[in-house]
């Protein structure tokens, strides 16, 4: 018995929705990023007796190498973990 199911043309197949990514961020991942900066805006404004102690609080949680305080806004990947956090 043959059968009569063809793969449909390039043409007439339906074009797959844009993904998430297309559309821009999401409300979680622009919330997100705004907590970011704020946490950041705030570390900076800190005295430095207040910013070296938190710093040491993040340090002794964070996994991986972690770069010396006078460096951790100049590194892209520490500084976002630093305002996650």
């Amino acid at each position: 018995m043959k059968s009569e199911a063809k793969l449909p043309d390039r043409k007439t197949e339906p074009r797959l929705k844009a993904g998430s990514a297309a559309e821009g961020p999401t409300l979680l991942e622009r919330f997100l990023s705004a907590r970011a900066k704020l946490a950041l805006d705030v570390f900076k404004e800190m005295d430095a007796d207040q910013r070296s102690t938190t710093y040491e609080q993040f340090r002794a949680q964070a996994t991986g190498k972690v770069p010396a305080l006078d460096k951790v806004l100049d590194k892209g990947v520490t500084r976002t973990a630093l305002g996650l956090w």
